[in-house]
């Protein structure tokens, strides 16, 4: 039962340095952003070191983008068919 303990102990240990070791990261990299070019990569970066917040809002800008293109779609169709239906009515009137 102490091992287990132990190995608590040690756990919480190592995520408060890997907190630490973090924030460090994240202030050294604040600080070298204003000296780092922007480079146009269209939303992806070739390396895999895209931020995760990045990957989310390129997910959603390209899921947004295939919701509008269904519903542009949806809405053709809808178009053609009142279009045909206007058409018969129009047939049988006459």
């Amino acid at each position: 039962m102490a091992g287990m303990t132990e190995l608590r102990k040690d756990k919480v240990e190592v995520q408060r340095e890997r907190k630490v070791r973090i924030e460090e990261l994240a202030i050294m990299e604040s600080e070298l952003q204003p000296y780092t070019p922007e480079e146009s990569t269209n939303g992806h970066d070739s390396d895999g070191t895209e931020p995760e917040g990045q990957k989310r809002s390129v997910k959603a800008s390209l899921k947004r983008k295939r919701e509008e293109a269904e519903e542009l779609a949806a809405t053709l169709k809808r178009n053609k068919e009142y279009a045909k239906r206007l058409k018969s009515v129009d047939l049988k009137t006459q």
